[in-house]
């Protein structure tokens, strides 16, 4: 490949080498193939002279180059998603655990200077739809012999060096270890978060059983779970108090009943008290104290582990600590908060729905006016509540524009590389992102909201209102609902907030199937809470609608 000085008339059908901005706001990128029409408005802007590619015969042009290694990298479970300006992403088919041949992907790396491939860190989930890794071609052209050489090196290895081990439904049995006599502050249960972490790896807590805190009591109990469980059938012990040594009452318990410890402790910050064992094939894992809160830590690149079917051997435990600093740094943790201080705050995130075609608008709907502001804009609005902290919005392939709206209005644009298949593909990529964002910072999250794009009408009110009645709910925590829906005399409407457990219910849809079918299924449960807001129930369909929408709200207003 050479970059070379052209003659604008005669650069029809040459490759732009560096990007042009014409007046009006219009952008050739690198890498534009030259049609009359540019050269035309190229000579009117003034540009007499470009800079073009001229490829070698046996060149690969940056996207066939980058898409033809992304499907040599894919493996099991893997696929090769939008290829574009040379970079081609690798998405998970499904939630799990990447696999990653880290010696054979640096080698690729260090090859050539053409090509780069990143990748997502080890031991750490993705769901469906997210990328495990990309590929970055980074000339517009890529000599053959470059690509030729790396299939070599891929030809040497015995498999794929990407691929992603599925998460599989998996079944739970949780232990608590109780006190012997009554206890003035019993500590809080593990059963909260444990059914909160197996919900998002697609497994599940068949069983809590409790039991005194002696290794009499706890011995006797595992051998006849042993005896009666399944093969598959994980046994989580939540322990009163964690073992001060390998010989302490849970040790000596899971020993006394025929098991073996694997692994002592855990190279892994939170988590560090984290015990695993076997009784036969049977794997245990005693928890932390730590593990009572759903705060990412050790308990979870283990579980994630199981539900992968992946071995829990003592060598694969050590290799968790490289990277295995989870948390912030003990001394931040455990400073002292000031007697006044209120306790944590809720914090809520949002995914606004931003995908859809508008096939019955027949145009940009999204970006279309209302009240001197984008129906976008207004959508958004409403959830700068403080307690929100975290806002993501999908949009479709190519949709740049309306990322850049989305930016602007403070959200985090995502892209449903599957929107045409419908609203259950941009919910999933919404989702994935959500965790992903979860993971990266630690965070925990009390709900999530759910908001349609052409909904320009919802008031903050609305927002603060299910906000309010959703911590209500959480503090009494009796018929704790999956989802809290505003009802505008006797309409329900959006945004709906769901508790993060029945996040794992909404990845199963499929097509354009939102939401509302789990709640006509009975999968979901909700409840209601009345506003005084008709814009929860109106949304817009058409330039018809769009045109009625003052009309409308004081029309329902009016009621």
């Amino acid at each position: 490949m050479r970059i070379v000085s052209c003659p604008t008339p005669a650069a029809a059908g040459a490759i732009l080498a560096h990007a042009l901005r014409l007046p009006g706001g219009r952008r050739l990128p690198k890498g534009h193939r030259l049609t009359a029409d540019d050269i035309a408005a190229l000579l009117a802007a003034g540009h007499h002279e470009l800079a073009v590619i001229r490829p070698a015969a046996d060149d690969l042009m940056e996207d066939d180059a980058a898409r033809h290694l992304a499907a040599r990298l894919a493996g099991a479970h893997l696929q090769v998603g939008a290829v574009a300006r040379g970079r081609a992403d690798i998405l998970a088919m499904a939630d799990g655990l990447p696999a990653i041949d880290r010696r054979l992907i640096t080698r690729l790396n260090a090859l050539d200077a053409g090509f780069r491939i990143a990748t997502r860190p080890e031991e750490t989930p993705v769901w469906q739809g997210a990328r495990v890794a990309s590929v970055k071609v980074i000339p517009l052209a890529l000599p053959r012999e470059a690509m030729a050489a790396a299939d070599r090196l891929l030809e040497a290895g015995a498999k794929p060096p990407l691929a992603l081990h599925p998460f599989r439904p998996r079944p739970f049995v949780l232990v608590e270890t109780t006190p012997s006599s009554p206890h003035p502050s019993p500590p809080r249960s593990y059963e909260g978060a444990l059914t909160g972490r197996l919900m998002r790896i697609g497994s599940r807590l068949e069983e809590v059983v409790h039991t005194p805190h002696r290794q009499d009591a706890l011995a006797s109990l595992l051998s006849r779970l042993h005896r009666r469980l399944a093969r598959e059938t994980v046994i989580v012990i939540g322990p009163l108090a964690a073992a001060a040594a390998p010989d302490d009452i849970v040790p000596g318990a899971i020993r006394a009943c025929g098991g073996r410890i694997l692994s002592f402790g855990l190279g892994v910050e939170p988590g560090n008290l984290l015990i695993t064992a076997r009784i036969g094939r049977r794997p245990i894992v005693v928890l932390p104290s730590s593990a009572r809160s759903p705060a990412r830590q050790g308990a979870d690149l283990v579980l994630e582990r199981l539900a992968a079917g992946l071995a829990i051997t003592a060598r694969a435990l050590a290799g968790l600590a490289i990277g295995g600093l989870l948390g912030p740094a003990p001394e931040r943790r455990r400073t002292p908060r000031p007697p006044s201080s209120p306790a944590r705050r809720p914090q809520f995130a949002v995914i606004l729905l931003a995908a859809g075609v508008a096939r019955r608008f027949g145009g940009d709907k999204l970006h279309a006016d209302w009240r001197g502001r984008p129906l976008l804009a207004w959508a958004a609005a409403p959830f700068r509540h403080p307690a929100i902290g975290l806002r993501i919005g999908v949009v479709r392939p190519g949709a740049h524009r309306t990322a850049r709206l989305l930016e602007k209005e403070g959200f985090t644009p995502v892209t449903a590389e599957r929107a045409d298949e419908g609203m259950a593909e941009s919910l999933k990529a919404g989702i994935a992102a959500l965790h992903e964002a979860v993971d990266r910072g630690g965070l925990h999250l009390d709900g999530v909201f759910v908001m349609l794009g052409d909904m320009p009408a919802v008031q903050p009110a609305t927002v603060a209102a299910l906000i309010a009645a959703f911590t209500r709910a959480q503090e009494t925590g009796e018929n704790m609902p999956d989802a809290i829906i505003p009802v505008y005399r006797d309409r329900r409407g959006h945004p709906v907030l769901f508790a993060p457990t029945a996040l794992a219910a909404i990845r199963d849809l499929q097509g354009d199937l939102g939401p509302k079918r789990l709640f006509a299924e009975g999968r979901l449960v909700a409840s209601e809470c009345a506003v005084n807001d008709p814009g929860v129930v109106i949304d817009v369909d058409d330039l018809a609608a769009l045109d009625a929408l003052d009309q409308r709200l004081a029309a329902r207003e009016g009621e």
